[in-house]
């Protein structure tokens, strides 16, 4: 006998029989790699179980289940539920299995790591209680673009496919590229979402987080409660965040100072920086800024537009408190600066206002205050703005403005009345007059020169060069101090018109004297002015008037120019002269009075010269009598 290996079939032996013929039989197990010829597509042949000897013929689904011990006999069926679950489950994880269900369709499937068989077609999240979806399913849980059929190869027209796409009313996912369309941004609507740009027909990149509004919501959430604040038609917001926080301690339970921590709010976002550019030494000019946050809106239509609009509530208050700092707050932004490096810039807030070359309107800073409850219960009080200094080292100034402005402080559109105060000034707190300012920031030298409350005396003080200058005293006593000890250097005090276009009769100023009368109303007394009699340039005339309440009227009792006139006796009588209306006293006895009438001048000689009084003849008398009657008549004191 001859055994001979055939290459790459099987192993055969053969040898010579009684007539003349050569035998061949194959080894037993030894067939590998041999190719059946003629054989139907889609057949496995064997001999059925107990089928005994002969040539393999095609075998039945049953067949093959019984051969291989899986499936119900007779069926064709290869059920998994007939396999047993193996001790470990997680070791039949991703052991794929083929299914027939009876009727010619095969599915794949598995079994999980708790042992449940699962098709692979279905999909079942990790975690306890979820449920088996199908593949279908689950990836429609994110809407693509691409589901439309676009590209985003930055070459390929996806015109059609991004309007099919804008069609639909859910937000799509825009995976990486450049979806090129021949539309406006204005035609696109969205909302699209991803890192992927859709690039208009002016070729400018969209956003990758693009949405567009252009007709009012269909509906609208009831804003006065977070309940009921998402009821509305949300379809072009780009992010709708509901983030609630409960339980008494989850916060924390600080007993001194205060306790707040990111991992508690809804969006937690931190910037590193350690780059930047800083170019001079002495200003900000040449420098770079780092952003955790670019906002910027272009109102383009009507009525506000705002980068930002927060809003917030406070209820509840603490049980046993006194005080309203011991109450729940609200804040619209609240934040913290710090500095760990000496010469660095602390600046929590600055913006910038630029008209562009526009007649536009510009107010820094606006707080709409509307209260409507003023008790004062637990000292609560309403302050627009307030800047507080707690440190150990004073601050150089709680307000500093800076660069040309027409006024400063402007308090002339509050509503005040005479209880009610524009400014408020602690007792020896100062207003200074002759500050500077060597670095541009607050008053580096505040001089010597300040109004001021002097508490000790009740008295405002005008101190001028580091001395009182001027009084006025809570009794209403006023007093002007000079301690100049030259020799014209007295107590000055000026009132002067500067008016461009003096003219004769013009007021120059007022000294008024107010009292009550008897039903409690404000009267002026008397008053000290002063007038323009003639302003033309080198012989200039002025009046002083000194008036005085006659009959609830105020009248000009005398006026004092190069002449005087007393009360009111009618035309000024030129330079050096005394006018008076009415008589002359001294001592309560008249000296003169009104001009007696009726005399005429006397005639013939008039004598002034001495005389002997004892025994004057007539000719002297009636000499020298002429001569008084002249002179009285001269005087004005009697006349015809």
């Amino acid at each position: 006998m001859v055994t001979r290996t055939l290459t790459d079939t099987a192993t055969v032996s053969w040898d010579e029989n009684p007539a003349g013929r050569l035998n061949a039989n194959v080894v037993d197990d030894s067939i590998y790699n041999a190719k059946l010829a003629n054989m139907v597509q889609a057949t496995i042949k064997g001999r059925a179980a107990a089928a005994g000897t002969g040539d393999p013929t095609d075998l039945t689904p049953a067949e093959i289940g019984a051969i291989l011990g899986i499936g119900t006999p007779g069926t064709g069926v290869l059920d998994l539920t007939e396999i047993a679950a193996p001790a470990s489950p997680a070791s039949n994880v991703a052991r794929t299995y083929a299914v027939d269900n009876g009727a010619g369709v095969t599915t794949l499937a598995m079994k999980d790591a708790t042992g449940n068989v699962v098709p692979l077609s279905h999909f079942l999240q990790a975690g306890s209680g979820t449920v088996t979806r199908t593949q279908q399913a689950k990836a429609r849980d994110l809407i693509s673009i691409k589901d439309w059929g676009a590209v985003g190869d930055s070459t390929t027209d996806d015109t059609t496919a991004v309007t099919a796409a804008d069609a639909d009313t859910n937000a799509e996912f825009m995976p990486t590229g450049v979806y090129d369309v021949t539309l406006t941004a204005s035609d696109l609507d969205g909302p699209y979402w991803g890192r992927g740009q859709i690039r208009d027909s002016v070729n400018n990149l969209r956003g990758p987080w693009f949405s567009a509004i252009k007709a009012a919501p269909s509906s609208f959430g009831i804003q006065d409660s977070i309940s009921t604040a998402y009821n509305g038609d949300l379809s072009k917001v780009q992010i709708a965040m509901e983030h609630r926080i409960t339980g008494a301690a989850t916060l924390g339970t600080p007993a001194t100072g205060y306790s707040f921590y990111p991992e508690a709010g809804a969006i937690f976002a931190r910037l590193f920086n350690s780059s930047g550019h800083n170019e001079a030494t002495a200003s900000n000019d040449g420098r770079t800024m780092a952003q955790l946050a670019n906002l910027r809106v272009d109102n383009a239509g009507q009525g506000d537009c705002s980068c930002i609009y927060a809003f917030g509530t406070v209820q509840g208050t603490r049980s046993g408190s006194t005080h309203f700092l011991a109450n729940p707050a609200v804040s619209i932004i609240a934040g913290q600066v710090d500095a760990f490096t000496d010469g660095t810039y602390l600046n929590p807030y600055e913006i910038a206002m630029n008209d562009n070359g526009f007649d536009v309107a510009g107010i820094g800073w606006v707080v709409n205050m509307n209260r409507t409850v003023a008790t004062g219960a637990k000292t609560a009080c309403w302050i627009g703005y307030r800047s507080q200094s707690t440190g150990s080292a004073d601050v150089n100034s709680h307000f500093s403005a800076a660069g040309p402005c027409d006024v400063g402080l402007d308090f002339t559109a509050i509503n005040t009345d005479a209880s009610l105060a524009a400014i408020a000034l602690l007792a020896d707190d100062r207003i200074y007059g002759n500050a500077s300012s060597s670095n541009g920031f607050y008053a580096t030298a505040l001089g010597d020169d300040y109004l001021s409350f002097n508490g000790a005396a009740s008295a405002w003080d005008t101190v001028i060069n580091g001395e009182r200058s001027w009084r006025v005293e809570a009794a209403g006593v006023g007093s002007v101090r000079s301690v100049d000890a030259g020799a014209g250097g007295g107590p000055f005090l000026l009132l002067n018109r500067e008016s461009p276009t003096p003219a004769a009769a013009d007021d120059l100023g007022f000294i008024v004297f107010n009292g009550r009368d008897s039903g409690g109303n404000e009267t002026a007394y008397a008053a000290v002015s002063a007038a323009i009699i003639d302003p033309t340039n080198g012989s200039e005339d002025g009046q002083l008037l000194l008036r005085s309440i006659v009959a609830g009227t105020l009248t000009n009792t005398i006026r004092v120019g190069d002449g005087v006139q007393i009360g009111a006796p009618g035309a000024y009588m030129g330079a050096g002269t005394l006018n008076t209306a009415g008589a002359i006293y001294r001592s309560g006895t008249q000296v003169l009075g009104a001009r007696v009438t009726g005399w005429t001048a006397a005639t013939g000689t008039k004598v002034r010269t001495t005389f002997v009084a004892t025994a004057p003849t007539a000719a002297e008398v009636g000499q020298r009598l002429g001569a008084l009657i002249d002179d009285l008549i001269a005087h004005g004191i009697i006349g015809a």
